[in-house]
Parts: C-alpha cells; structure tokens; sequence
C-alpha cells in the first residue's frame, strides 16, 4: 500500500515588530522551523495571509495551523 504524504503544521508568528514579544514569537517560529521540526513544520506569513493570499489561506483551510501570538491582542489567533 503507497504511503501517504504525511500533512505539514501550518505556523503563524504575531508580526507586532513594535514590541518584543513580536520578536520572540517569530524566533520561536523560526527556531521550530530550522532545528526543531523542519520535514513537519512550513511558515504562514500573517501580513500576506490578512492580505488575501490563496495560497497561505488554503493551507490554513486544510491543514493544522498553530499561531503564535505575542501579546493579549492575539492578532495572528483572531486573524485565522
């Protein structure tokens, strides 16, 4: 029986540059997507996807997709 390909994880940083937790949110990301899970775990980029890009949103629409949200506001959690 052909193997199945196996679904990414969607991730998608707080993008708030005007605050630090914004910076640690994205480093976090990075960190899961470069050392951590890098074969399991793909980026969605918040600005693009609040944008209207297809792409990000018809990801985000069938696959698992975590935010990761750097202050109260949750911007990214809301945004999705």
């Amino acid at each position: 029986m052909p193997e199945l390909p196996k679904k990414k994880v969607g991730l998608i940083a707080c993008s708030g540059e005007e605050i630090p937790e914004g910076t640690i949110t994205r480093l976090a990301v990075r960190q899961v997507l470069e050392s951590l899970r890098p074969e399991q775990t793909v980026t969605i980029c918040l600005p693009l996807f609040l944008a209207g890009g297809e792409g990000d949103r018809a990801f985000a629409r069938f696959h698992p997709t975590i935010t990761v949200d750097g202050c109260a506001k949750r911007c990214a959690a809301r945004s999705t």
